[in-house]
């Protein structure tokens, strides 16, 4: 059985395979990580990939190289990642944060309180996902089943017409249509968006 990982100061390590880790302060990685649990207070960057069977949780900053796989991930600061693919995602932002891709069945994307160094914004170039409600996301292309557009957000398609929430009204008055396949799309801009 796999043995649990607790990081209370500043460490660096190869990876592994671990039941639970816990890290309290800053840890550095390298190599692919599994675990069935991860929850970071502070600052983690991981070498490789990091599957988690479990909750992800971060309150602080996580720089991945790979790719991030989790039952369920939550963020609470910021993240650097190559990708990630969730059940569940939620992000509570409080600077800027950076992903590649996200897939997952939800996603909630809001701006927490105080910002750490730069204005709070997701950048992203792809989201995938059932339900996706998010605000201050810059993204190439938002795909979703049900999509809710917040304050400050980028380019979007989707399955469905959107919502829009917030004091943000940008999105209103531009001209939006349907494909063959029913996905709505357009941008910040007004122009059409490729499906």
């Amino acid at each position: 059985m796999p043995e649990d990982l607790e990081v209370s100061g500043r460490t660096s390590m190869g990876g592994g395979t671990y039941r639970r880790i816990e890290v309290n302060g800053m840890a550095k990685m390298v190599g692919d990580v599994v675990c069935e649990s991860c929850e970071v207070n502070g600052s983690a960057e991981m070498g490789g990939s990091l599957r988690v069977d479990g909750r992800l949780e971060v309150n602080g900053r996580m720089t991945a190289v790979g790719p991030i796989a989790a039952g369920a991930f939550e963020v609470n600061g910021m993240c650097d990642v190559d990708g990630n693919c969730a059940d569940e995602i939620e992000f509570e932002l409080v600077g800027k944060s950076t992903v590649r891709e996200i897939g997952c069945t939800t996603l909630k994307v809001s701006v927490g309180k105080g910002g750490w160094f730069s204005k709070p914004r997701l950048e992203v170039e792809t989201i995938e996902g059932d339900e996706i409600d998010v605000e201050a996301v810059l993204a190439r292309r938002i795909r979703g089943d049900v999509v809710v557009i917040g304050d400050d957000a980028g380019s979007i398609a989707s399955n469905t017409e959107p919502r829009l929430s917030g004091a943000d009204r940008r999105w209103s008055g531009r001209r939006c249509k349907s494909d063959a396949r029913g996905r709505w799309s357009w941008n910040m801009k007004g122009s059409r968006i490729s499906s």
